[in-house]
Parts: C-alpha cells; structure tokens; sequence
C-alpha cells in the first residue's frame, strides 16, 4: 500500500428490519461506548409513555454490542406488555484507496471491513410474521437472567475489591511484645547499674 493514499470513506448501516412495517413515531437508540445505562432507560422508557410511541429500536455496534442487548431486555422486564425482536448482522466500512502516481497497471482498490451490529425492536403492537424467529419474545415471556456462574463471577469480583481496599499494615511498625521489653530492661544500663548498688551494699554489710 505504499503507492496509495486512502480516498474516499463509505459506511454502509445493515437494515436488520426491513420485512417489519415499523412505525412512523419509532425511536432510535444507538447506544455508545460512552453511554451509560441508566440515562439511556430513563430516556428511552419516559418516551414509551408517550401516547402516539408504540416502538423502540435498539442498536449496538461492536463493544457496544452488549451493553445494547442488555438495555433492551431490563427494558422489557419493566414493561411487560411489549413485543420484543432480537436480529443480528453486520455494518461495513466501504475504503476506496487511490493511486499516488498514475502509473502503469495501478488501479483504484476497493477495501470492506465488516463490524458485528445488533438490532432489537421493542414494541407494543404485535409483531406479525415474527412469532417463529430465535429472538422472538411475545408479550409476558422474559429475557433469560444472568446465569448463576455470571453471578458468583460479580460477587467474586465485589469481594476481591473490598479486600483491597484494607489497609496493609508494616510489622517494622507494630508493637514490640511484652517480653521482649522485660529483656531489654534486664539487661539494659539501668540494671547493670542496679546490680552494682547491690553488691556494694552486701560488701559493707559484711
């Protein structure tokens, strides 16, 4: 690629939902990398509340993937009367290199890259000719929960954080046991001292 420059740059979106007559109210959610989850469900449920609102699209790209899903499916466990349809595919990203120099038998070269994308409606019209997909949930049928080895992980992870946060304490700097003083002061100047006092005084005495 050292005889080409990149040229021009085409992002081509997958319309996972293009057999599904959606509506014209319909609210799009492109969840972030930066995005957090809690000003996304109060944005996206206060607008399901609205009267002329009976759909909701979910989109994820990448790492945002499963932050998009998991937005969708606490969406719907708090409103139980919504339709709910998962699709998956792929966005591309259309480069198109062009020569630095005209020269001989060098051509325009087209490059694709495809990123992982995910597409979840939530809605609260029945969904027709929808009922026999995989990621199909009619009204009253829940998301799957976290599966019990997802949580033992998290709790895991929780203690691992409280155990760090201890204070590690230096032994240099803890006190010296009781004994080891009484040791020090038995064989320190002070008793050496006293033991002179004593033998002098039995010498007089005698």
């Amino acid at each position: 690629m050292d005889h080409y420059q990149l040229g021009e740059i085409r992002v081509v979106e997958a319309n996972l939902f293009y057999d599904v007559k959606l509506d014209e109210n319909l609210v799009h959610m492109n969840v972030q990398g930066k995005s957090y989850v809690r000003n996304l469900l109060g944005f996206a449920i206060n607008k399901m509340k609205a009267a002329d609102v009976n759909q909701i699209l979910w989109h994820g790209e990448g790492a945002t993937i499963r932050k998009a899903i998991n937005c969708a499916q606490i969406m719907k466990r708090k409103q139980r009367n919504l339709y709910m349809l998962t699709r998956k595919g792929f966005n591309r990203v259309e480069e198109y290199w062009e020569p630095i120099h005209n020269e001989a038998g060098l051509d325009r070269l087209k490059v694709n890259k495809d990123t992982d994308a995910v597409a979840i409606l939530l809605s609260k019209t029945p969904l027709d000719r929808c009922e026999h997909e995989e990621g199909y949930l009619g009204i009253g049928e829940m998301p799957p929960k976290p599966t019990a080895e997802v949580e033992s992980r998290s709790k895991t992870v929780v203690k691992a954080k409280e155990g760090s946060n201890r204070k590690k304490v230096n032994p240099k700097s803890q006190q010296k046991p009781n004994n080891f003083v009484q040791r020090r002061t038995q064989h320190g100047p002070l008793a050496q001292s006293q033991k002179r006092t004593q033998t002098q005084s039995s010498c007089s005495k005698s």
